[in-house]
């Protein structure tokens, strides 16, 4: 009776140029993949080792039942097959990139019938760095497994070095300008020896454990170092984790591992012995699975897990454990008004003494470094009748200069667009405010449209902050939980794209569905999308869909 695991082909494929073979494959597998390492809870099972993107015969995704609805590479999805007879031939370990690999047509019927109903578990993993660009794509991938009921671990450092800044870059090509001893490549040629063994030996990989080994003093664990920041680990991951949690009613748990090192290679930054309780978790799911686990007694698991989740993530929302909450001026009065309109407090600052914490045109929100060129901004919506509501929004965007940037330089009318209004805005402008991000085109470099970390922003903003609270009945149980309807929001959510024209956004790749996926977040997610030369509706208001721009609904015209 063999364990399925899916794992993402990525991985395999851009390592394998590495260690002259794929680590799974691999003689020392146990030293180049974390999940092989010692301890690891597969190696006293029969494992089938399989890619998700695997093809058959036919050149078919054989898992597409699954890979339809968890588009999003994962790094493991667990599947476990009861019937013995298909896969009796599966002993030990085996593994797609075995030269001697096969299925039968059996075999490939059985799991060509695998949905997303049939995986008990997914987890992903992300190394060296706690919030970052690595670790912020991989939201995406919690949404949708929290949206299709799979339980999901989320396993990243407690807090780690963070490399974008070094002056070598981040895959630590060394800058000659800055030396040679400042930069990742020259640490790596020192570390990963030692590195190496300490996974070898199943020792834990801390500064002193290496510093032992090499004989040459590590730069310290905590400060900065070179350009490159601690970077704690972000409490708003956890945040995100008990929202989808508890809106979803689908676990989505995340694993603090110990502090990850910029002078750790890529992938090494764990030996076994750091990751046994990862492990224990993901052995007790398989022991489920078995029949060794009561219904019970699982819920009772993970109901701890949740209570240790909430008390880390209750700690983390604390002010007084916000790193840099110096530089953080708040104010009663601005947390009175986000309040108000049904933000959190905690997620919203002002920054310097002279912002009037009082005035909705000065508020900004998650992630916004700089208060005159935030990413985001959010207003009450004042009228009578929906004529008057959107002439309000349109008044704002016309005379606020909330973005401070002079490109923005457009005022719009409702001009010959009120039927489009009266018969597509009803629901819409029902609601009390609207949030604003501000993304600001780079057409060179398609940034920071097409980016994941820039789309997933749409997404974090509408699912930790916009859709309708719970019913009450269910807050003490699942405080976190919000609307799963995007229809169910308590804010207008739009999206300005400074400097882009809409037939630069809709292009003809848009409407044959072969545009890039973050170039569509946008207008998938937005309720109102704002270009240079108008402003329409997003794909939610126009559910039958469109075939060309001109029949997209357009709500706003520049004068």
């Amino acid at each position: 009776m063999p364990l399925i695991v899916l794992y993402d082909p990525q991985f395999e494929n851009a390592f394998s140029e590495d260690i002259n073979g794929y680590p799974m494959s691999h003689e020392d597998r146990n030293i180049h993949y974390w999940a092989m390492r010692e301890g690891n809870p597969f190696q006293t099972l029969d494992v089938l080792w399989i890619q998700r993107r695997y093809h058959d015969n036919e050149d078919n995704e054989l898992f597409h039942n699954i890979t339809n609805l968890v588009t999003v590479n994962i790094d493991h999805m667990y599947v476990w097959i009861e019937d013995e007879d298909i896969f009796d031939n599966i002993q030990g370990w085996v593994v797609d990139t075995d030269e001697d690999f096969t299925l039968n047509q059996a075999q490939m019927g059985a799991l060509r019938a695998l949905t997303h109903e049939d995986v008990f578990l997914a987890v992903e993993m992300t190394e060296q760095i706690a919030w970052s660009t690595n670790a912020l794509q991989r939201c995406i991938r919690l949404i949708e497994c929290a949206q299709n009921n799979i339980p999901t671990i989320y396993a990243l450092p407690g807090q780690g070095y963070r490399s974008r800044d070094w002056p070598t870059g981040r895959r630590g090509a060394v800058n000659a300008n800055a030396g040679d001893d400042n930069g990742h490549a020259y640490w790596w040629r020192r570390t990963r020896d030692a590195v190496v063994n300490l996974i070898e030996q199943n020792e834990e990989i801390t500064r002193d454990n290496i510093q032992q080994i090499i004989e040459i003093e590590l730069p310290p664990t905590t400060g900065d170092f070179g350009g490159v920041k601690l970077e704690p680990f972000c409490k708003w991951t956890t945040q995100f984790a008990m929202a989808l949690w508890d809106s979803f009613n689908s676990i989505v748990y995340i694993e603090r591992l110990p502090d990850a090192f910029a002078y750790v290679p890529i992938d090494y930054a764990w030996s076994g012995t750091q990751l046994s309780n990862l492990f224990s978790i993901i052995g007790s799911e398989i022991d489920r699975q078995r029949g060794n686990e009561s219904q019970e007694d699982w819920s009772a698991r993970w109901a701890g897990l949740k209570l240790q989740q909430r008390a880390f993530r209750e700690n983390q929302m604390n002010q007084s454990a916000t790193r840099h909450v110096a530089s953080l001026r708040r104010s009663n009065g601005y947390d009175e008004i986000m309040t108000q309109n049904g933000y959190p407090a905690s997620t919203f600052y002002t920054y310097s003494q002279e912002r009037d914490s009082r005035s909705p045109e000065q508020h900004f929100s998650l992630r916004t470094k700089n208060g005159r060129s935030g990413l985001n901004r959010v207003n009450s919506i004042d009228g009578d009748d929906l004529e008057e509501r959107f002439q309000s929004i349109l008044d704002w965007l016309n005379t606020n200069d909330h973005f401070d940037y002079p490109q923005h330089g457009r005022n719009f009318s409702l001009d010959r667009h009120l039927e489009t209004i009266t018969n597509g805005m009803i629901a819409l402008l029902a609601r009390n405010t609207i949030l604003v991000t501000r993304i600001e085109h780079k057409p060179r470099n398609n940034m920071p449209i097409s980016h994941t970390n820039m789309s997933l922003m749409m997404q974090w903003m509408d699912l930790q902050f916009c859709r309708s609270d719970a019913e009450e009945n269910i807050r003490e149980t699942r405080p976190n939980a919000f609307s799963t309807s995007p229809y169910s929001r308590r804010h207008v959510l739009a999206t300005f794209f400074q400097n882009m024209r809409s037939d630069e956004y809709f292009l003809v790749s848009y409407f044959n569905g072969t545009a890039a996926a973050g170039w569509l977040t946008w207008a998938q997610n937005s309720d109102v999308l704002i270009f240079t030369d108008g402003i329409f509706l997003g794909e939610l208001w126009w559910p039958e869909g469109v075939n060309q721009l001109s029949d997209v609904p357009q709500v706003g015209t520049p004068i």
